[in-house]
């Protein structure tokens, strides 16, 4: 872990125990980028959480990216087809 790093990307060492994060809520059990920090660096120590190789996390953020490309598309396919019926009911 080099020590300009201000990001490293963790999850929870078992996905069924929840790991606080400091500023409340969870960390998710896929991982997620948190700010190196001691509290981080503690969890990491106690064996809370584990770090995530660098090509696995840019993997599961390349998934998560596309996952959020298909539901923005499908939203923007639905809200096209609402405003279609829509605008046919007016001209009726």
């Amino acid at each position: 872990m080099s020590l300009e790093k201000k990001q490293v990307f963790i999850k929870p060492k078992k996905a069924e125990v929840p790991v606080r994060k400091p500023e409340g809520g969870f960390v998710d059990a896929a991982g997620e980028d948190v700010e190196r920090s001691g509290y981080w660096l503690r969890r990491i120590n106690d064996g809370d959480v584990v770090l995530v190789p660098e090509k696995e996390a840019d993997a599961i953020k390349k998934a998560w990216a596309e996952g959020k490309a298909k539901a923005l598309a499908e939203q923007k396919k639905a809200l096209a087809k609402a405003n279609a019926s829509t605008t046919k009911a007016e001209g009726e």
